[in-house]
């Protein structure tokens, strides 16, 4: 039996919704099944015809991946709220014997197609009575698996930890934050950004935490009704330890402890009346769902759409794809949709904690962090322990982040944190010294290693551990934070292999991954992966992009990530490349010859550039310049 697939978009659009369709659309194809696209949402399966429901192949979702928005269109359909608009829509279906439908969009339309299914025997009934199926249709059609995938900009729905499009709108704030805090800095200003979610308050609260936001107002954790007070506290504080910047974070949807609205001209009224400063609000808007995907909902958006058409054979009930720890997990739609639903009736309960708890662990998480490193400190009481921490090896994107998070909470909890300058040469030399508060003021979207950094050496000698334990002993030392690289775990496990020997090396003792290769053991992620691949797929998609209008002409590109393949083969996905050759990757020159046929014979069928990905340490004898010799040859006329 020939299995057909439709995919269409409905509510408001998000990033990452083309990287679904073109998922859907291929790994559809490379099953041997039938894919249609359904345009401008519900409305194209009300009018049906070939204008609004078109059979798919590969070349209708080329280079599409780095595109926002949708390119089958969404909208809203009032018609298929209605008993008679869900018949229209299932004949629409049953003529092309689509059997398994892939709906992209918010709880709503979702719920719509859950309700879909759930009608389907009585509206194939309903149809077979006015003749417009026969038995033999009903029977071919019998069933309709609904596979849901959630496209929001707002990650509003529940069970899942990520939606389709969040992470680009969040890539959107910071790019905008970033860009505004410039100007403001050098006039001493206070900002007001106000960030879209509706009634879900995780972009507010998420790029707070990125932007080092003196204060965020969201809507599942309205703030005390003090908040005026303990605002311009917060502000004169940090104006006191030399900070010439204030940044507000305000969801549209922000309320106070009794559910009424805070908006963004009510802070402003407050900070001008008490603190007399100069205040702006921004409003970034639709500014939130433009512009290019980022890696991360890329991949997303790939790994949601390959699965969706991996589980249509295999269904049950209605289910939704969702994100737990990075592992995609089909869950029920209707419990899911009723439970994203239950924190509306929290919220006009005012019960404010059910409404964090329902937002998931990851939202729990990411609130208490905020809380405990952008609160109001005393700097006198700072005389507990001494922790240490150290970066070490290569710069990676997110290390001085991490520094920022772990100095601000070691000096909420009253103890004292000690930096050490120039990573390993530091360690072993004595250049130890208490960071302030003060001291990690904008250190959140600054790149490289601000402390210094030095690479561990691979031998570690006794002499080496003896200045550790000396300078340990002198600074009384009780806990060591080391972040970095695989070297990093070396130096860990060398000091902890020494602590029968020294005391002063029986302290606690963590390690925080960060390389941009993403090869340490133990951690889906390290820091400054999710960076690198950004720059790497933007790049390639400049290319692709900026030469619209040539005609085939194929990029060959050089992935330095030595024995991982992780960026190459991540970045070739995110980008929409042709083929990537990584270290992980068995292949041969016989291999190389037949991808550079496909290429060539695709090129010859669509008159359109084509990329490849190449790991640098993939091969020691096809190395790129190898790679590049034989794609030229073969693809001589």
């Amino acid at each position: 039996k020939l299995v057909s697939i439709g995919v269409l978009t409905s509510g408001g659009d998000s990033q990452g919704m083309n990287a679904v369709i073109r998922a859907v659309v291929r790994m559809g194809l490379y099953n041997k099944f039938k894919v249609y696209l359904i345009y401008e949402g519900y409305n194209g399966l009300i009018f049906g015809d070939h204008n609004y429901i078109e059979e798919a192949n590969l070349f209708s979702v080329d280079h599409i991946i780095h595109m926002g928005g949708t390119i089958i269109g969404s909208s809203r359909c009032p018609q298929f709220r209605q008993i008679e608009g869900r018949i229209t829509a299932a004949l629409s279906l049953i003529s092309r014997n689509i059997t398994n439908l892939v709906v992209i969009g918010g709880d709503g339309s979702l719920t719509g197609a859950d309700l879909l299914q759930q009608e389907w025997t009585e509206i194939l009934n309903t149809l077979v009575q006015r003749n417009k199926i026969t038995e033999e249709m009903k029977a071919r059609n019998s069933r309709l698996n609904i596979i849901g995938i959630v496209g929001s900009i707002d990650n509003d729905f529940c069970q899942t930890e990520i939606t389709t499009g969040a992470d680009t709108a969040l890539h959107r704030i910071v790019e905008s934050v970033d860009a505004i805090a410039t100007t403001a800095t050098s006039h001493q200003r206070a900002m007001i950004i106000e960030v879209m979610g509706r009634n879900c308050g995780y972009l507010a609260l998420v790029s707070a935490l990125a932007v080092e936001a003196t204060f965020t107002f969201f809507p599942e954790s309205p703030p005390d009704n003090n908040w005026p007070e303990f605002l311009v506290q917060k502000i004169e504080n940090e104006r006191k330890n030399g900070r010439r910047l204030n940044i507000i974070i305000i969801s549209e949807g922000a309320l106070d402890m009794n559910g009424q609205q805070i908006t963004a001209k009510m802070v402003q009224n407050v900070i001008s009346n008490k603190t007399k400063r100069d205040v702006r609000i921004t409003i970034l808007g639709h500014i939130q769902r433009g512009g290019l995907t980022s890696a991360y909902d890329r991949i997303l958006g790939s790994r949601m759409g390959a699965t969706a058409v991996q589980e249509s054979q295999q269904m049950a009930e209605s289910c939704v794809l969702t994100m737990s720890g990075n592992k995609i997990i089909k869950k029920s739609l209707i419990e899911t949709v009723k439970q994203t639903r239950s924190i509306a009736t929290a919220m006009q309960n005012k019960e404010w904690s059910k409404c964090v708890e329902l937002r998931g662990y990851s939202f729990g998480r990411n609130f208490q962090t905020l809380k405990s490193i952008y609160g109001i400190y005393n700097s006198d009481k700072m005389n507990g322990h001494k922790i240490a921490v150290i970066q070490v090896g290569e710069p990676s994107p997110g290390m001085n982040a991490s520094i920022l998070g772990f100095v601000r909470h070691i000096i909420i909890n009253e103890n004292t944190a000690i930096g050490i300058q120039d990573g390993f040469d530091g360690l072993i030399s004595g250049k130890y010294s208490a960071m302030k508060w003060s001291d990690v003021n904008g250190w959140t979207s600054q790149s490289g290693a601000l402390m210094g950094t030095s690479k561990v050496p691979a031998d570690i000698t006794d002499q080496h551990i003896e200045c550790v334990v000396k300078y340990f002993t002198d600074f009384q030392i009780s806990g060591f934070l080391i972040i970095g690289g695989f070297r990093a775990f070396q130096l860990a496990l060398k000091l902890i292999e020494c602590r029968n020997k020294y005391t002063a090396l029986k302290i606690p003792i963590a390690i925080i991954p960060a390389t941009i290769d993403n090869n340490i053991p133990g951690t889906d992620f390290s820091l400054g992966t999710d960076s690198t691949l950004n720059k790497i797929t933007n790049l390639c998609t400049d290319i692709i992009v900026s030469l619209k209008g040539t005609k085939r002409r194929l990029f060959i590109i050089n992935i330095n990530s030595d024995y991982c393949g992780y960026l190459t083969i991540l970045s070739a996905l995110a980008s929409g490349a042709d083929y990537c050759y990584a270290y992980e990757c068995d292949f041969t020159i016989d291999s190389v010859r037949r991808d550079a046929n496909n290429i060539k014979n695709k090129m010859l069928s669509q008159d359109t550039n084509r990329l490849i990905l190449v790991n640098c340490m993939a091969n020691t004898k096809l190395k790129t310049k190898t790679i590049t010799e034989i794609y030229t040859e073969e693809g001589k006329d």
